[in-house]
């Protein structure tokens, strides 16, 4: 078990729950999320390909308990990003269906992969910017970690 194999697990379930899910692209066409892990590509020039829409997932933080009776945890944060510029569409409804489609999941089934459970910690929000044509909203989702039991000697 390792923190990346708890960003991998993520990664993975964002490509199953989003993979009928299509929005614009910046050709206007519709057009799957593009998923990484950890940080989006930089663009280093113009003709590079867009990566909006995409979903982003990162293990932000976590917490070793100093009692061996708890469990650690770890923070992830998913980042949705999309793209439109048609005058008369509100661009957060996408990002919003994308937050309640993770609310779901996660409500319904907390196990994530084998080893990791959804504590009921999550917190969502959507960007405070003016960024059209693009919007921006993520979901921060806390999971237990599986224990690792301290080795002794003389056991």
């Amino acid at each position: 078990m390792s923190l990346s194999d708890l960003q991998n697990a993520l990664y993975n379930e964002m490509q199953v729950m989003l993979a009928d899910y299509r929005v614009k692209d910046e050709t206007n066409n519709p057009s799957p999320f593009n998923f990484y892990r950890g940080k989006v590509p930089l663009r280093t020039s113009d003709e590079d390909p867009s990566y909006i829409p995409y979903i982003l997932v990162r293990v932000r933080e976590g917490i070793v308990p100093e009692s061996q009776s708890d469990n650690s945890t770890a923070k992830a944060v998913i980042v949705i990003a999309v793209y439109d510029d048609g005058a008369d569409y509100v661009v957060e409804n996408d990002v919003l269906s994308v937050i309640q489609r993770i609310i779901e999941r996660f409500s319904k089934d907390a196990l994530l992969g084998d080893k990791y459970n959804f504590t009921g910690r999550m917190e969502w929000a959507l960007s405070d910017e003016d960024t059209y044509p693009y919007q921006f909203g993520g979901v921060e989702i806390e999971f237990t970690l599986p224990t690792i039991v301290k080795e002794d000697d003389y056991s």
